[in-house]
């Protein structure tokens, strides 16, 4: 996820205009909303257009308006390689790609951040190995 945001930054990064009093200002405020658009990706990896556009208007008032044109083609082909890469990294499984496969006794899912390169989290890792998927993840005492 790390990389994904830093990846997401450095596309949006030329054409950044500094403040006057606090020239580090917008690319803190520009790399925390990267971030968040990595975060929104991972948890809801359908609406790419509207992560898109959500960055898009909240990281506008920091670029010319002569270079926003070129920020919206930017925006939309970073975030789509950054859904691309966590698809990727999932391998494959695109069904909230930050909560963990695994279902609770509850029968709702896991809502713990898989490891990265697996579809679970470090406390269900083991059913990674079996390649099953079952309906209760933890036994039942």
């Amino acid at each position: 996820m790390y990389e994904l945001s830093r990846d997401l930054f450095r596309a949006l990064r030329p054409g950044l205009t500094p403040d006057r009093r606090d020239p580090a200002r917008p690319a803190r405020i520009v790399l925390g909303l990267c971030e968040e658009a990595v975060q929104r990706v991972a948890q809801f990896p359908a609406g790419q257009r509207v992560h898109a556009r959500r960055l898009f208007v909240r990281a506008r008032s920091f670029y010319a308006p002569r270079d926003q044109l070129e920020l919206v083609t930017r925006i939309e082909t970073a975030i789509a390689l950054v859904h691309q890469r966590l698809v990727e990294q999932m391998g494959g499984h695109q069904g909230g790609l930050l909560r963990c496969a695994a279902t609770t006794r509850r029968q709702t899912r896991c809502m713990r951040e898989p490891l990265l390169g697996m579809r679970y989290c470090p406390s269900h890792r083991r059913l990674e190995a079996t390649g099953a998927v079952p309906a209760m993840s933890h036994a039942m005492q």
